[in-house]
């Protein structure tokens, strides 16, 4: 199953929905109908995950190499990826996207 970080934006609880299913853990009618879909959307969403203080402060280290934490966030924003990317890397991403879409046979 292939979602472009667009789609999760666009649609968040049926893609989360979606995504459920295909890793054979379907939402329950309770769980659907108490708003478990709508919180877990809200408690992964880049704005509640970037502002939480374990993701703000400190260091990971990487072998040899520290990284601050608030580096993983960059502004969640869709089509942002055009600030970090060539357009000859989107371009390579979006082919490969492609293919694996149009190969994949299986899913939802």
């Amino acid at each position: 199953m292939f979602l472009r970080y667009e789609e999760l934006m666009e649609d968040s609880v049926n893609n989360l929905k979606r995504l459920a299913e295909f890793v054979g853990r379907p939402f329950s009618v309770e769980e659907e109908g108490g708003g478990v879909v709508e919180e877990i959307v809200k408690v992964s969403s880049f704005e509640y995950l970037k502002n939480l203080e374990v993701n703000k402060v400190g260091e990971i280290q990487f072998t040899k190499m520290k990284f601050k934490k608030h580096a993983f966030f960059r502004r969640g924003v869709v089509g942002d990826s055009k600030r970090c990317l060539t357009p000859e890397m989107i371009e390579r991403l979006d082919r490969l996207n492609d293919r694996m879409t149009c190969s994949s046979s299986s899913g939802p």
